[in-house]
């Protein structure tokens, strides 16, 4: 019965970690690149781009079309795309991996 616990107990740790990781897949100046795991039936693959009010937006991986933008700097979420779209190909790789529960490496600060 022990073991039973103890087994119950490191799944339910590794699932609430899963369900909160949000991995910060790139910087781009000050633009915090984020992808977290989507329970259940998710969107495609997408990324989450953040600087306080100026950028906060979610785009497409597949296209880059951005599909949520509430920030006022359009100007700096152009720049950050810029940058991202040639990545594509790795952001992709690190969507799969996070939706699989596995960690991939950043792609660390990257220059706009």
């Amino acid at each position: 019965m022990t073991t039973l616990v103890t087994k119950l107990a490191a799944v339910g740790r590794q699932l609430r970690a899963f369900l909160t990781l949000r991995v910060v897949v790139a910087q781009i100046g000050a633009v915090k690149a984020t992808i977290r795991p989507e329970r259940g039936q998710h969107r495609a693959p997408h990324v989450h781009l953040k600087l306080g009010d100026r950028v906060d937006a979610s785009v497409s991986l597949s296209d880059f079309h951005v599909f949520a933008d509430s920030g006022d700097d359009k100007r700096a979420l152009k720049r950050v795309l810029a940058t991202l779209k040639p990545r594509g190909p790795e952001l992709l790789f690190m969507w799969d991996e996070i939706q699989a529960g596995r960690s991939p490496p950043s792609l660390g600060q990257l220059i706009p």
